[in-house]
């Protein structure tokens, strides 16, 4: 099994991955970042999109072994979210 280093959200970690897990599921289930969602699996709806080296990606279809000594961004390493639709609305 290929032992792997990413940077995920500024943090350092090794894993110990089958060459063929996708980067979700690396990130899901070794490193329990369940921020990147899984829906399709196929690439087409983007719910599992992260940035590698702040280029977008769809973690489904990108092979973990694949981005070895990357930085990777999940959605919660994007920083706080403002909520600009929340409160009344005047309706101008």
């Amino acid at each position: 099994m290929p032992r792997i280093t990413l940077k995920v959200n500024g943090e350092d970690y090794t894993l110990d991955v089958p060459s063929d897990m996708a980067l979700l599921w690396a990130l899901r289930e070794n490193l329990n970042m369940t921020d990147t969602m899984f829906n399709c699996g196929m690439g087409v709806c983007g719910t599992c999109t992260v940035k590698v080296d702040g280029k977008p990606r769809l973690s489904c279809q990108t092979k973990a072994v694949d981005v070895d000594g990357q930085s990777i961004t999940t959605i919660n390493g994007l920083g706080t979210v403002i909520n600009v639709g929340s409160g009344s609305h005047s309706g101008t």
